[in-house]
C-alpha cells in the first residue's frame, strides 16, 4: 500500500480515501494528476468540506491551486531557486576562470615579446660589439685628454666632460 504523508498529519491510500483513524470520510478528496502513467505520480489533498453536497472537485482545485495552504508546491520553487544559484556560481567560475586565463595569455606574451626583443638585442650586439667598444676607446681617450688639458687648472678634473 502506497500512502503519502501530508502536512496535517493525514495519511490516505487508495480510492476509499480513509483517514488516520481508519474511518471513511467524505471530505477527504483524492485528486489525481492529468499525465499521470504510475500511481506513483497521483497526488492527495486533504479538503474540509462539511456539506456533502458541496461541489467536490472546485474544492479540490482550490486546495491544489492554493500555495498558502499547500506547501507542496514550494519545494519545485526552492529547487528552482537551487538550480539558479548554481548556475549563476558555475557563471561566475567561469567570468574567473576566463580572466585567470587573459592574464595568464598576456603575460605569456609578454615574456615572449621581451625574450625575443633580448634575442634580437643579443644579435644586435653580437654585430655590433666591435663598433660599441670601438667608440668607448675613442671616448676614453677623449675623456683622458680633456682631464689632462683641464685638470691642472681646477684640480677636480673629474666634473670635466
Amino acid at each position: 500500500m502506497k500512502f503519502l504523508d501530508i502536512k496535517n498529519d493525514y495519511y490516505l491510500y487508495d480510492d476509499d480515501a480513509e483517514d488516520a483513524d481508519g474511518e471513511d470520510d467524505d471530505n477527504n478528496v483524492v485528486v489525481d494528476d492529468d499525465d499521470a502513467d504510475d500511481d506513483e505520480n497521483t497526488v492527495f489533498v486533504e479538503d474540509d468540506v462539511d456539506d456533502d453536497d458541496a461541489d467536490v472537485s472546485g474544492a479540490a482545485d482550490a486546495a491544489v491551486d492554493d500555495d498558502d495552504d499547500n506547501d507542496d508546491n514550494d519545494d519545485d520553487e526552492d529547487v528552482m531557486m537551487m538550480m539558479m544559484m548554481m548556475m549563476m556560481m558555475m557563471m561566475m567560475m567561469m567570468m574567473m576562470m576566463m580572466i585567470m586565463m587573459m592574464m595568464m595569455m598576456r603575460r605569456r606574451r609578454r615574456r615572449m615579446r621581451m625574450r625575443r626583443r633580448r634575442r634580437r638585442m643579443l644579435r644586435r650586439r653580437r654585430r655590433r660589439r666591435m663598433i660599441m667598444i670601438r667608440r668607448r676607446r675613442r671616448r676614453r681617450m677623449m675623456m683622458r685628454r680633456r682631464r689632462r688639458r683641464r685638470g691642472g687648472g681646477k684640480g677636480g678634473g673629474a666634473a670635466a666632460g
